[in-house]
């Protein structure tokens, strides 16, 4: 049974990309094989830029602040 990471980035601009670009593709390191992680929220005030980048990495939600 896999160990589940589920995982939230703070901001969608470029180096949140990056980071969810990292962990979407984290499966492919084979010391990771027994680990999901599932993108589960990407937090940005800019909801249009937050909702591209959820569509593009597979994120659940898109708040618009950590409140």
């Amino acid at each position: 049974m896999p160990k589940i990471i589920r995982v939230a980035v703070v901001g969608a601009g470029l180096a949140g990309q990056a980071h969810a670009f990292g962990y979407r593709n984290a499966a492919m390191a084979d010391v990771l094989s027994r680990v999901r992680v599932e993108l589960d929220t990407i937090v940005d005030p800019n909801s249009a830029l937050a909702d591209e980048v959820a569509t593009r990495y597979g994120f659940a939600r898109t708040p618009a602040s950590i409140d």
